[in-house]
């Protein structure tokens, strides 16, 4: 390694702790949070508690029970096998539209498909060749 690769690392070591040393004490952070909504230790430990739930496929997944009955759940089902080809392998579940995971269409930004009420739609431009 050269000298400024050495240096930037003990750098940003040092730095780390300034920067990114709140997440060390996250838990204790979100209990004095938790206490100052009123809500217990115990009683925010258990709302907060991850659990093993059953899926509809038999197989257990870990996750906030209260949070994925809100989210729901998406289905997904099995693939076929994987490509025998190196370069069919990147993609080759995604491309399939059965193993869709989006649940709805893409979002259209109002703000680029409608004009401001105090401006008019631009001109048309021609192009015009004098020969």
């Amino acid at each position: 390694m050269d000298k400024e690769q050495v240096f930037l690392e003990e750098k940003a070591s040092k730095e780390w702790e300034e920067k990114w040393g709140f997440i060390k004490d996250f838990e204790k952070l979100c209990i004095e949070v938790a206490a100052k909504r009123g809500i217990s230790e115990e009683e925010y430990k258990r709302m907060t508690k991850m659990k093993y739930r059953s899926t509809n496929n038999g197989s257990l997944s870990l996750g906030n029970a209260a949070a994925t009955k809100e989210m729901g759940e998406c289905d997904v089902k099995p693939s076929g096998p994987v490509p025998k080809t190196t370069s069919g392998f990147i993609g080759w579940r995604s491309s399939d539209f059965s193993n869709n995971l989006e649940k709805f269409p893409m979002y259209v930004s109002p703000r680029h498909t409608l004009y401001p009420p105090d401006l008019p739609p631009p001109l048309p431009v021609y192009s015009i060749m004098l020969v």
